[in-house]
């Protein structure tokens, strides 16, 4: 669709490991769409967010620094995935496919490019980020856990 994505779906390829490689592909992301792609308006959004978590873990902002480092790192995984999915032509989540098949559409505004992210990601991809995280820390947030406060 753009003359980028080929670099884009090389940026998305190799999973993140941490908030700084979630970070590093955010930014590689950034720095490579044009203003008149869609995608570049969640991605900008979500990118100041996980600044803004990163800040907040360094200035013990969490009660379970690692816990929330790891679900950033899930989260921004199931992100990339999906924009993976679109750039090589497979199957992704449909909460996605609005996002991915209209960011060349210049008349919809910044603000609804960016809103459409968040809807999918929240709904579609948190929850699946909070099992990962659970599964792989081995806790269960529950409701007077640490995790869950966080």
């Amino acid at each position: 669709m753009f003359p980028y994505d080929t670099a884009l779906l090389t940026a998305v390829r190799t999973p993140p490991q941490s908030i700084a490689d979630v970070l590093r592909i955010m930014r590689t992301i950034d720095a490579t769409y044009m203003d008149g792609d869609g995608l570049k308006w969640f991605n900008w959004l979500y990118l100041q967010v996980t600044q803004a978590v990163e800040t907040r873990i360094a200035s013990g902002g969490f009660t379970d620094p690692a816990w929330i480092a790891q679900l950033d790192v899930q989260f921004a995984r199931l992100f990339f995935s999906a924009l993976e999915s679109a750039l090589s032509g497979q199957s992704c989540p449909g909460c996605w496919q609005v996002l991915f098949s209209s960011r060349d559409r210049v008349a919809v505004a910044r603000i609804q490019f960016a809103l459409a992210g968040i809807k999918a990601h929240i709904n579609h991809d948190l929850p699946q980020a909070i099992v990962a995280t659970s599964h792989f820390a081995a806790t269960v947030p529950q409701h007077a856990s640490t995790e869950y406060q966080d």
